[in-house]
């Protein structure tokens, strides 16, 4: 299962894990970039480069909770989560 894949196979709770991490970097990139528009110089990159990698955790995510029956979540704020990642 992708979502476990994610998550670390040790992971209790998979979802939940990918999306600490997803808003850690989230975060982390937000930061740097808060850093770089008030002048600083920072030698260091974004975390968050592409849109794959919002997309990809995202979907993953989407794909397991429908396949587990749990269509109600998936096709809610995570749907267009996934539409506003796409836009």
């Amino acid at each position: 299962d992708q979502v476990r894949e994610l998550a670390g196979e040790d992971q209790h709770e998979p979802y939940r894990a990918i999306l600490k991490q997803l808003r850690t970097l989230l975060n982390e990139t937000k930061d740097i970039l808060d850093a770089k528009i008030h002048g600083q110089k920072l030698a260091v990159k974004a975390p968050l480069q592409k849109v794959e990698q919002l997309w990809e955790p995202l979907y993953a995510c989407y794909q397991s909770l429908n396949e587990c029956g749990m269509g109600v979540i998936a096709n809610g704020s995570l749907l267009d989560t996934l539409r506003r990642v796409k836009a």
